[in-house]
């Protein structure tokens, strides 16, 4: 789950799994079609069909943040 908790999650760890588990008893069957748990993303730039720059994740909770994203694409930092 990595070192810290990232500035895009905005519950607590005990939040989150209650509110999960509620979905998987509201979920029935479809609890069963979830992915692959190794299958992680990540974000891509692409500019012009060029891929310039990528983050891949390493695990779940490995998104890269609003700031630096937003320093690949040229914006201002967030407040």
């Amino acid at each position: 789950m990595g070192d810290q908790k990232p500035a895009y999650i905005q519950t607590s760890i005990l939040s989150g799994t209650i509110t999960s588990m509620k979905n998987m008893l509201t979920a029935g069957a479809g609890i069963w079609k979830g992915g692959d748990f190794s299958q992680n993303g990540g974000e891509w730039v692409f500019v012009d069909g060029n891929l310039e720059w990528c983050h891949r994740m390493q695990h779940t909770r490995d998104h890269s943040e609003m700031a630096d994203l937003g320093k690949v694409l040229g914006f201002s930092p967030m407040n």
